[in-house]
């Protein structure tokens, strides 16, 4: 059995190096899509062995990746992007595959790095075996699933999903590039629902822009619409999105109301043509905030009573069993909550929220268990970074800022930098290491311009004006702020507070909020 691996590319000069070399033994072909490279994108595919492809750049992904599986020859189709590390574990794990005739494709396990130290993991269905009806749709999110599955109906192959995961960088770029590549991304959505407003498709895409940037007004808009298009169009909804996009459309339109979401939700899963573990998982989070915990339970159930081998994980695994975790604990069961915790760490040790709930059930014992229990795997290692991670969320939590400070050196690098550099100086400054934390601060404004509210904070610390010009957008200064004030709230220690409140007066006009964010006022 060969194996094309597929590329589409464009000016990757600086990652490509890196990605051929993990990638050694995982292809037998090789075919690239150039969409207008100007570096040396082009040299170092040729030098590998591609075949390049040029194509001019249309503002439609799946134009640019179609021309790649119209070329291919191999038995099996791999699509990766240059930004996509992949491993020997999953090098050897795909090439295992490859001979099985039973199967017909398998999704990978995306792993996405998320400011702050989050992992967000994603199954992707981007190996199949080739068949001139496979191509991809819709111009950005493109996707393959329709017509992979449609081909396996007919051939009584399976899908299986691979267990090694790959690393996708994309969204851990620059603050510039994130956003540049957030307008460009809702630009093509609006522009290809402007042809097709019933795409119900491209609507859960637009609405995955929407929650990840965290922007209210485009998660409104595009859940008004998306609401609208499924009231025209049901039949256009497909089961690997259909739950989720009822889910995201409910807490678009009712932000905040736990309530009228579970109404708006109830209404829109009648629609839905069989059981969704992502509908069930929601209702069962917005009945646990509503104090309706029996009711709460019955839904994580039927979350987890709606897992397959081609449901989605999170929804259908872990997320409900934190729910009954979360539903343990409230009852004072605590065996009960960590005989269920074991269960989610061993199925995803890398969970944030399942992570936290170790961490808090270790700080029973003190912050001493807490630091034994986070360096019990090496710093090093996902699992380790998972666990340091967590126990500086707990530590922050719980007015340890010591603990805190201790493990986000240990995650920020050297020097310190990204969001966890932040973090660090934000931990030092709860930890009375003003000095250290406002020249932490200052080093990173380069990169990360919030950093400078923190700046703002060890100067107010110190009794001292500041005076800083930030690449910030109003609101985006205000929610850097105000998190950073948040975390000091829980986390600095009281002599810091005191400094704190005695100098947030004088800017009561300017940040009227201020001294309530930071609990040294009404």
């Amino acid at each position: 059995m060969r194996l094309t691996l597929c590329l589409t590319v464009k000016d990757e000069a600086a990652l490509l190096p890196e990605f051929l070399a993990r990638a050694r033994g995982l292809w037998d072909e090789l075919v690239a899509v150039d969409t207008g490279s100007t570096d040396g994108t082009v040299g170092l595919l040729e030098a590998a062995g591609a075949h390049v492809l040029h194509r001019p750049w249309t503002g439609d992904f799946s134009a640019a990746r179609n021309p790649a599986l119209e070329a291919a020859t191999g038995d099996w189709v791999l699509v990766l992007d240059p930004d996509e590390q992949v491993s020997e574990g999953f090098v050897r794990e795909v090439r295992a595959l490859l001979a099985r005739a039973d199967v017909g494709a398998a999704t990978v396990r995306m792993h996405n790095p998320r400011p702050g130290g989050q992992l967000h993991v994603a199954d992707l269905l981007r190996l199949f075996r080739r068949h001139p009806s496979i191509r991809f749709r819709h111009p950005i999110h493109e996707d393959v699933t329709e017509s992979v599955m449609a081909r396996l109906s007919e051939t009584g192959q399976a899908v299986v999903a691979l267990r090694s995961p790959v690393v996708h960088l994309g969204y851990a770029r620059a603050h510039a590039a994130t956003r540049e590549k957030k307008a460009r991304d809702v630009a093509i959505l609006d522009r290809a629902l402007s042809g097709d407003p019933d795409d119900l498709y491209l609507h859960f895409k637009r609405l995955e822009q929407a929650r990840f940037w965290g922007d209210a007004a485009l998660w409104r808009r595009a859940a008004g619409e998306a609401k609208a298009a499924v009231g025209r169009a049901p039949a256009r909804l497909r089961p690997h999105f259909q739950g989720e996009l009822a889910v995201m459309v409910a807490e678009g339109l009712h932000p905040g109301a736990p309530a009228d979401a579970l109404s708006e939700l109830n209404v829109l899963a009648g629609v839905l043509d069989r059981p969704s573990a992502a509908v069930s998982c929601r209702r069962g989070e917005w009945l646990e905030r509503l104090g309706r915990l029996d009711e709460a339970r019955a839904a994580f159930h039927a979350a987890l009573a709606c897992r397959t081998k081609e449901s989605h994980e999170q929804f259908a695994g872990v997320r409900p069993r934190m729910g009954l975790v979360r539903l343990g604990l409230a009852r004072g069961d605590v065996a009960a909550a960590r005989a269920v915790l074991e269960e989610v760490l061993r199925e995803a040790p890398l969970d944030r929220e399942a992570c936290l709930a170790a961490a808090s059930l270790e700080g029973l014992a003190g912050a001493a268990a807490v630091e034994s229990w986070a360096r019990g795997r090496a710093a090093d290692s996902p699992e380790g970074q998972a666990r340091l991670h967590a126990a500086s969320e707990w530590a922050l939590l719980s007015c340890a800022p010591q603990l805190a400070v201790s493990c986000l050196r240990a995650l920020a690098g050297e020097p310190p930098r990204g969001a966890q550099g932040l973090q660090l100086a934000q931990a030092l400054l709860a930890a009375g290491e003003v000095e250290p934390a406002r020249s932490l601060a200052r080093e990173l404004m380069a990169a990360l311009p919030e950093a400078g509210l923190t700046v703002l904070l060890c100067d107010l610390a110190l009794g001292e004006s500041s005076e800083l010009e930030l690449a910030l957008e109003p609101a985006e200064a205000e929610a850097a702020l105000r998190q950073a004030a948040r975390l000091l709230r829980t986390a600095a220690l009281p002599e810091v507070k005191r400094s704190l409140a005695g100098a947030v007066p004088a800017l009561a006009e300017t940040f009227p909020w201020l001294a309530r964010e930071l609990g040294t006022g009404p």
